[in-house]
């Protein structure tokens, strides 16, 4: 759903998003991770799948540190709140030179409506100019239950501050209901922006 930040080894990460939408309030998002490291990886999300829900996720990750580098952590978790289930998903990135791809994937389910079930992806692929800046598409994709498939194109701009991050996004922004996320990231611990 968001650009997020690899937590390297031992290093908590935290993220903070909000959503502009015109003629709606502003909703918030609030993620917390932390990779151990052995690899063990542990996230915690409020806002994320459902408004006032929150989620637990505990994975593994796999990953190479190479020209090409790549990282996959498989996620599974439980949801309470507003909405109340379990979810499974992976995040993943590659990276080479100064191209990154990043990607959060996800089937989270309803133990009390399965109306409430959806498939949900955040994808982005971008270019690092400068230490301290980058830009990028970004595209979500939503199935909610037996619903036709949501595609929203969006594009990415973000700047680097030692170990804080700054991502901008602009979803359909060519569409009559364009919106905004905004973001603050801290990698707690690292000056280096690592894509999740």
């Amino acid at each position: 759903m968001f650009f997020l930040q690899a937590t390297a080894n031992g290093q908590p990460g935290i993220e903070q998003y909000c959503y502009v939408r015109k003629n709606q309030p502003v909703s918030q998002v609030q993620l917390l991770h932390y990779q151990t490291t052995k690899k063990w990886y542990v996230e915690a999300r409020y806002n994320y799948e459902e408004d006032k829900t929150g989620a637990l996720y505990i994975g593994r990750t796999f990953s190479k540190d190479e020209e090409l580098s790549y990282s996959i952590t498989p996620i599974l978790g439980g949801v309470a709140g507003k909405l109340n289930g379990g979810s499974v998903g992976f995040n993943a990135t590659a990276g080479y030179k100064n191209i990154f791809f990043a990607t959060q994937t996800q089937y989270t389910f309803s133990v009390e409506d399965e109306t409430s079930n959806f498939f949900f992806s955040w994808s982005e692929i971008g270019y690092e100019f400068r230490k301290w800046i980058y830009a990028g598409a970004a595209v979500q994709q939503t199935n909610l239950w037996r619903t036709q498939t949501q595609i929203e194109p969006g594009a990415v701009l973000g700047f680097v501050f030692g170990n804080l991050t700054f991502p901008l996004y602009a979803f359909s922004p060519l569409s009559p209901n364009p919106y905004y996320v905004l973001g603050v990231n801290l990698t707690i611990g690292s000056k280096n922006r690592i894509t999740l």
